[in-house]
Order: C-alpha cells, then sequence, then structure tokens
C-alpha cells in the first residue's frame, strides 16, 4: 500500500473517530474532569467545568447577532400569544428553580469569554401538559467564526452501548427500568464558565418595548456537545465512591446506565427491589432524583409504589421503607 493510501485511510479513519466524538487530545478530558469535579454540599450536587479544547479557537463576541434574533424570534412568537406565554413560563420556571439566572449588566463582556446562546421553540401539539420546549443552539456561528460547541470537546464515550445494555436487559427475570429527572440539569457548572452559557429574553413579552434582560445557564445545558460526557462522568464518579463497600451493585448500575435512563433488573423480584433501593438513596445522594420505575412484577411495582409514597410522604414526617433496611 503506498503513502498517498495510506493518508487517505488516515484521513478517513480521523474523520470516522470525530463522528463518533472521538478526537484527539481527548484521551486527557476524563483525566482533567475527575480533577476539576466537585460536589457542593450546600447545593447538594456536583459542579463540573466545561471541557475546553486546549489550545481552543477564539469565540466571536455575539451580543449583537444574538439581539437581532431575538427580535425576531418575539415578532414570530407574537404571532401566536398561547406559545408566547408558555415560552416566557418555560425560562421563568428554569429561573426560579435556579437552573438559569439573570446576569446583572448590559450586554458588555471580554471578547472570547463570554457567549450568548441562539434559542427558538419547539411545539408539540401531542403533550398533555408542557407543549412548548426552549431549544438552544451552541453551535451556531458568527460571520465564518466558530460555534461554542467547536471549542469544547465532545468527551470520551463513557457509557455502555445501547446494544450491551438491551442485551443484559433481556436476560432478566424480574425487569426494573427509570430515569433520572432533568438529570443534566442537576449538574452545576463552573463559575468561570457561566458566561459562556448567555443568553437573552425579555422582562416582559408583552409589553410595547420589553427590555432585554441576560440570563445565563448554571446547570449543565443539554444543547452542548460535550453534555453527554458530562453526565456520564459525573455519574461514574459519584457512583464509583460505593466500590469498595458494594462492588457488584456498581457494577451492576453503570452496566444498566443508558444517559439518563436505568434499564436493568435482576433474577428475581427480591433482588431487583434491593437493587430499586439501593440506586434510589445512593443516586440521590449525589443530587439525581431516580424516578418513574416501571417492572413486569406486579409485586415488585406494589413495594415500589409503596415507598415512592412513604418518601413523599416523608416530608411531613413519614419514614421510607428504603429507611428501615
Amino acid at each position: 500500500m503506498g503513502f498517498t493510501q495510506l493518508h487517505t485511510l488516515s484521513v478517513l479513519k480521523l474523520s470516522w473517530l470525530e463522528s463518533l466524538g472521538i478526537i484527539p487530545n481527548e484521551s486527557s478530558v476524563y483525566g482533567d474532569f475527575q480533577q476539576r469535579i466537585r460536589y457542593d454540599g450546600h447545593m447538594a450536587r456536583y459542579e463540573v467545568s466545561l471541557p475546553w479544547k486546549e489550545p481552543h479557537p477564539m469565540l466571536l463576541y455575539n451580543y449583537s447577532l444574538s439581539k437581532s434574533h431575538l427580535v425576531s424570534l418575539l415578532s414570530r412568537l407574537r404571532n401566536d400569544p398561547g406559545v408566547l406565554k408558555e415560552y416566557h413560563a418555560v425560562i421563568q420556571e428554569q429561573l426560579n428553580a435556579g437552573i438559569v439566572e439573570r446576569v446583572e449588566e448590559d450586554g458588555a463582556g471580554e471578547v472570547g469569554e463570554v457567549h450568548y446562546l441562539a434559542h427558538h421553540p419547539v411545539v408539540r401539539q401531542d403533550k398533555q401538559t408542557t407543549k412548548v420546549r426552549v431549544v438552544y443552539d451552541a453551535s451556531a456561528r458568527k460571520n465564518g467564526g466558530p460555534s461554542l460547541n467547536d471549542c469544547l470537546y465532545s468527551g470520551p464515550p463513557l457509557s455502555e452501548t445501547i446494544a450491551d445494555v438491551l442485551v443484559r436487559f433481556r436476560c432478566q427475570n424480574t425487569a426494573l427500568f427509570g430515569d433520572l429527572e432533568e438529570a443534566f440539569l442537576m449538574i452545576s457548572v463552573a463559575q468561570d464558565d457561566l458566561d459562556a452559557l448567555r443568553f437573552l429574553w425579555f422582562d416582559d413579552q408583552f409589553s410595547e418595548e420589553p427590555k432585554i434582560i441576560v440570563l445565563r445557564f448554571a446547570r449543565v445545558a443539554f444543547c452542548l456537545s460535550s453534555s453527554p460526557f458530562l453526565l456520564n462522568a459525573t455519574l461514574k464518579h459519584h457512583i464509583m465512591m460505593y466500590e469498595s463497600e458494594d462492588p457488584e451493585f456498581v457494577q451492576k448500575l453503570l452496566q444498566s446506565l443508558y444517559v439518563d435512563d436505568i434499564i436493568s433488573g435482576d433474577s428475581d423480584d427480591i433482588g431487583a427491589y434491593k437493587l430499586y433501593i439501593k440506586a434510589k438513596s445512593r443516586l440521590a445522594e449525589g443530587g439525581f432524583n431516580a424516578r418513574k420505575f416501571v417492572s413486569n412484577s406486579m409485586k415488585l411495582m406494589s413495594q415500589i409504589k409503596e415507598n415512592e409514597r412513604l418518601l413523599e410522604n416523608s416530608c411531613h414526617g413519614g419514614q421510607s421503607i428504603a429507611s428501615r433496611l
């Protein structure tokens, strides 16, 4: 095989790896993550740093472009007041929950350190409750410059493949399936990275001359190319803390996670219930709420529903089954 053919194969291999989110220099990304992750005991959640490429291209200052897009967005949303009202309600709910926070300053900021995310609505008519989702875009570029995602590593793959997870799942007599509530948004972003996650909105969307306000994500935004890695790495970091006391549980749970889903089970109801109890309580210690558990066993579902009911009542002095195990 000649040099030209070898070079072509190398280029194709690199392109294929990049399509999987595996690119040169990412071998140290997880190591850097482990050095920087910390648990905030006061907020009861983990805090992570964004995995910036070193070096990464300079982010162009895009406040003016974001402002122009925002004005255009408001004009479109005003054609459907119901969607506009719900759009504002979603942002306000995230503001009240601390998922996003207000930046008490004007549009000025340091070039290369401040970035504004574009956003738009996705309307789901088939949904019974919230029909409007606010979707953010971290891949938008200004004048041919880099996007935010261009400046971040996607991170190495840490989760099991869906095929492996499903094969193990189908081998269990008693199935157990659940998910982690808003898992990405349960992880805080380090203070130094927050200004790269700014976006613009209005104080009063129905005013004739609404005032533009600056907001920013305080949690891991789903739109980032690195978000799946940050979630997987955080979950792995937290779960591995139980390895010395319960290695079997650690291995089983890590092999059962696919993004924010728990796809698992056991040979019988007793084993599956113990897995549920451990996963529920230990993930909660990391700030994650494992919920919406379902099973093919009616007996197990009855036990889970009873424990969930007692957990809900524990705020009023009740005691869960888990606390008595």
